[in-house]
């Protein structure tokens, strides 16, 4: 019903589906899905938000950008709304593009996961945490002095040539 409505025994596409294909195709893509996965979308509703009847003037509620969309999920889809939705007067169906849910998590939002990249401080940081954590314990003494005079003997020989 939301692609293709019947007219007059002809099936043609819905108006709201154009729209909504219009907007699929030039809104951003933040998190660079493919051509063809930035032009589906998914289910979602916002709690709480919606299901205004006529002459209901609290548009306040609709207009908080900070409320992020809940996905029904993609198995779940086929299913009539009212089994998946506990109330549908308090909420407005939502019909939102994948290119504005995050891969990793599925959630809504434009926000991109960027890769951190360890700086040099770091590194080195976590290295000495390594070194840190072994445990020269379980070595005695007399091997530790014999593996260093093995080491400067080699260094010894490895400078005479």
């Amino acid at each position: 019903m939301i692609e293709v409505v019947s007219d007059n025994g002809m099936n043609r596409r819905n108006p709201v589906f154009c729209d909504l294909l219009y907007m699929m195709e030039f809104s951003e893509n933040p998190h660079g899905y493919g051509r063809n996965e930035a032009m589906k979308y998914r289910f979602g509703f916002i709690e709480g938000v919606g299901g205004q009847e006529l002459g209901d003037t609290n548009i306040v509620r609709d207009c908080d950008r900070t409320l992020v969309p809940i996905l029904i999920a993609e198995d779940l889809e086929e299913e009539p709304i009212c089994e998946i939705v506990p109330n549908l007067l308090e909420i407005d169906l939502l019909l939102v593009p994948v290119t504005q849910i995050r891969p990793s998590d599925q959630r809504v939002t434009s926000d991109v996961e960027i890769e951190h990249i360890e700086t040099a401080d770091e590194k080195n940081e976590r290295e000495m945490e390594l070194i840190n954590s072994i445990d020269l314990s379980k070595y005695s003494p007399e091997k530790i002095k014999a593996a260093n005079q093995r080491n400067e003997e080699e260094d010894a020989m490895a400078s005479a040539e």
